[in-house]
């Protein structure tokens, strides 16, 4: 048997399938040239940043080894939105895109990863981003699609947002969707794992040394149903962090506002969060001590330890507490229960409802708005600006409790009452008691050092000057009674001998042609009781002024002047008041009589009965007067300014001491007084007038003993009736009704 191997034939592959073979490898090659020349050259950024002002991307070297297969060295991506700039920068970038779908207008990249990654986004002015993105030229062809299902970054190193910055080293997975020209987006499952990481805000360190662990996504949504922080209410989230802290040092600004500052030594935090659709989950932690230094003569001095805790179960837990500051006056002790888990982003004071437990603190608040706040439909009153609160308080359900306290050193607070504005830094104590029933009283006495006081639509020209001006406001509604709350708030207001440097600002409450002030300085006392609402519902006013310069029914005045208005609101709705037994007293006023004589030391006392007053404006005062009058010279000098007078009348100037009365009304510039009657035991006078504007009419009678006279006014015309005198005045009709 013969041993020979047997020879093997080649192997010749078809025709057809050789020169098949060839294309692809010469497409290949074609590619691997074309692909490689258009990375790197400027044919590739500069088909991708045709709208750099929008979105820019830039590389140093590129490679491509396959069609859809793309490799990146040294990347850097720009972009911005209407309201913010970001970018991101990589050593190295590997992915692969799907060429179908990019003909359906879609960059899908399955994978993609990346090395060496930091980044920043921060917020632009809408002016500025105005300028930087114009608005989009209108089309019809559909918006381009964005499909990162899988982002894969090793050695994650820096990433910015605004003001906080955070450095590490560590891992991250991102996946999103975006439909571009305001179409939906989504943030699939993502994670971030950083080690030896470091936090830091503006130029403070939050945390070093420390580990973070971060999960987020974000179901597919339009703009119009989230934007902003609205966003997160739609998001699912986790965050792990262990990690060590600064110490912190307090110190008051100018402003005297307590500032935190990071100062040698170290803390600890430690946080296990997690968040689903705006609320915290069971099981959610937050531990951070640090300790608490203060500069004495000098040298640092350790005060104790900065707590903050936070537990969540079917509630949240919180607990704050911030040793006493002996030269900053800065201490916190907060021990709070929240029910539910919700967390609400837009309106954070929503949790005040949700809160029990109890606050001891002194500390400076931005602001003070909240405390007129705890007594409800008490609008009228306010706490500007910011101040330092030293507290001691028990809240149960966002309420209150009894013995609860808070005082306020300094802070400026105002009071709208009777279409008038007070003003001034005051002192304020809020207390809350429990009656003998077990209803809650709270209480807020407010003290002013100084104080102006102006009309309500001209507060830069204040009137009245004062000091020492008290308002204590009391509620006696149950913490349970939210709507009896509303309508027992009161507060009493009490202040004395405010300056008054120009007596004129009253004119613009008076009937200006007819009774007015032409010059002088006074004082100003008042004790009100101010209703719900900043409606007065009783109490007294008192104007008084020395060697003042007044104007009444044409004539010109100086003395002496005291008015006490007493007031009792008589519609609960409107601004009507009684103002029965309020009084006008003039002493040592000086004018010129009928008889052309300047007449000197003449007084009255006019006291008001069952007389009423409309606050609206115009004001509009009726009622019944009674006066003392040293003599009735002054009456006589209204109706008649001339000597053509009976030689008797003029004696019954001096015929002594007079009481009259009769009924006033008083409306914008309209003055009537109607069926005044003046007498004693020597003669009798009646009178009534009407002034409106610079017009005057009216009829006067006087008698003396057998003598008696009449006399009619229109204007500056006079004429006399001397037969049937009584008779003919009082046949004329009545001005009032």
């Amino acid at each position: 048997m013969s041993t020979r191997p047997h020879r093997i034939r080649g192997f010749t592959l078809p025709r057809a399938l050789r020169w098949t073979l060839l294309a692809l490898t010469g497409l290949y090659l074609v590619y691997l040239l074309l692909g490689n020349v258009f990375l790197n050259t400027p044919l590739g950024p500069g088909s991708i940043n045709r709208k750099p002002e929008k979105f820019s991307m830039h590389w140093g070297t590129a490679a491509t080894w396959w069609p859809g297969r793309v490799a990146l060295w040294d990347v850097q991506l720009r972009g911005q939105t209407p309201r913010q700039r970001w970018q991101l920068d990589a050593e190295q970038v590997k992915g692969r895109v799907g060429l179908w779908p990019l003909l359906q207008r879609q960059v899908h990249i399955p994978e993609l990863r990346a090395a060496g990654l930091s980044g920043s986004v921060e917020r632009v002015a809408a002016a500025t981003a105005a300028a930087a993105v114009p608005p989009s030229a209108a089309t019809t062809r559909p918006a381009w699609r964005l499909d990162f299902p899988r982002i894969v970054v090793e050695q994650v190193r820096t990433f910015r947002f605004n003001d906080l910055y955070v450095q590490g080293s560590g891992r991250a997975e991102v996946g999103f969707f975006k439909q571009l020209r305001g179409g939906p987006m989504e943030v699939f499952p993502s994670t971030l794992d950083l080690s030896a990481a470091s936090v830091r805000w503006k130029d403070e360190e939050l945390l070093r040394q420390s580990r973070v662990q971060a999960s987020f996504a974000l179901p597919r949504h339009r703009r119009e149903q989230a934007k902003g922080l609205d966003v997160l209410l739609l998001s699912q989230a986790t965050l792990k962090l262990q990690g060590n802290t600064a110490a912190l040092s307090v110190q008051r600004d100018p402003n005297g506002r307590p500032r935190f500052h990071n100062a040698p030594g170290q803390g600890r935090a430690d946080a296990d969060l997690r968040w689903s659709r705006g609320e915290l989950g069971r099981g959610s932690r937050l531990q951070w001590d640090a300790p608490l230094l203060e500069r004495v003569a000098g040298q640092p001095t350790a005060r104790g330890q900065v707590e903050l805790r936070m537990q969540v179960d079917q509630d949240i837990q919180l607990r704050a507490q911030v040793p006493h500051s002996v030269g900053e006056g800065v201490t916190l002790d907060a021990d709070l229960r929240l029910s539910g888990r919700q967390v609400p982003l837009r309106a954070p004071r929503s949790l005040l409802p949700r809160a029990s437990g109890h606050v001891r603190a002194q500390w400076q608040f931005a602001t003070l708005k909240w405390i007129p706040e705890l007594f409800p439909n008490a609008e009228w009153l306010a706490l500007d600006g910011e101040g330092l609160v030293d507290a001691d308080v028990q809240v149960a359900d966002g309420k209150l409790t009894a013995g609860s306290r808070i005082q306020v050193p300094q802070v400026k607070a105002s009071a709208a009452v009777m279409g008038n504005h007070i003003e001034g830094q005051a002192q304020a104590d809020l207390r809350v008691d429990a009656d003998a029933q077990g209803q809650l009283a709270p209480s807020l006495a407010l003290r002013m050092q100084r104080f102006v006081i102006a009309a309500d639509d001209a507060r830069a020209r204040p009137f009245v000057d004062g000091r020492d001006l008290r308002l204590d406001v009391r509620t006696s509604a149950t913490a349970r009674d939210v709507a009896g709350l509303r309508d027992t708030t009161t507060a009493h207001l009490v202040f004395s001998n405010a300056q008054v440097p120009d007596l004129r600002a009253y004119n613009r409450y008076l009937p200006r042609a007819q009774m007015r002030f032409d010059g002088g300085s006074g004082r100003l006392s008042g004790d009100l009781q101010v209703e719900p609402g900043g409606k007065v519902g009783k109490g007294w006013l008192r104007v008084s002024a020395t060697a003042a310069r007044l104007h009444m029914a044409g004539l010109a005045l100086r003395g002496d002047v005291d008015g006490n208005v007493r007031l009792q609101r008589g519609d609960l709705k409107g601004e009507n008041f009684r103002l029965d037994a309020s009084t006008l007293d003039l002493r040592n006023i000086s004018f010129a009589g009928s008889d052309g004589r300047q007449r000197s030391g003449w007084w009255a006392r006019l006291t008001l009965d069952d007389a009423r007053m409309d606050w609206t404006q115009p004001i509009a005062v009726a009622g019944n007067v009674r006066i003392d009058v040293r003599d009735i010279g002054f009456l006589l000098a209204v109706y008649a300014r001339d000597r053509d007078m009976p030689d008797w009348i003029y004696r019954i100037v001096d015929a002594g001491q007079a009481k009259l009365t009769g009924r006033v009304q008083w409306h914008d510039d309209t003055l009537v007084v109607d069926r005044l009657r003046a007498s004693n035991d020597r003669f009798e006078v009646m009178a009534r007038m009407r002034m409106q504007g610079n017009q005057r009419s009216g009829s006067l009678f006087a008698g003396w003993g057998v003598l008696n006279a009449g006399l009619s006014l229109q204007n500056e015309s006079t004429r006399w009736h001397l037969l049937r005198s009584r008779q003919w005045y009082e046949a004329q009709p009545d001005l009032l009704r």
